[in-house]
């Protein structure tokens, strides 16, 4: 249902400092560079399968899968817990 291939924990101690919106995605040109989650810790990482990635973390991996589903809804999933995100990209 999610489109997902596969999850594995990730690296550990992995600040929220890159993460970007992918090409397709309904997060495209979204940019978002700072956080108050300084070390955030084994954040999953995602490998689509049916699903096309729209989190990127710099360094890191696909964090976000969005899955077109059965009459045209959307499950989206996210292993960050966001909180106080600054989005740098101009208006």
């Amino acid at each position: 249902m999610l489109g997902i291939d596969s999850v594995t924990d990730g690296r550990d101690s992995n600040p929220l400092d890159g993460l970007s919106g992918q090409s397709g995605a309904l997060t495209e040109g979204m940019v978002f560079t700072s956080s108050n989650q300084v070390a955030t810790r084994y954040i999953d990482l995602y490998f689509p399968g049916t699903g096309l990635a729209a989190f990127e973390e710099t360094d890191y991996g696909v964090v976000a899968v969005q899955q077109a589903n059965e009459y045209g809804s959307r499950s989206f999933v996210f292993s960050y817990a966001l909180a106080a995100l600054v989005d740098d990209t101009p208006p």
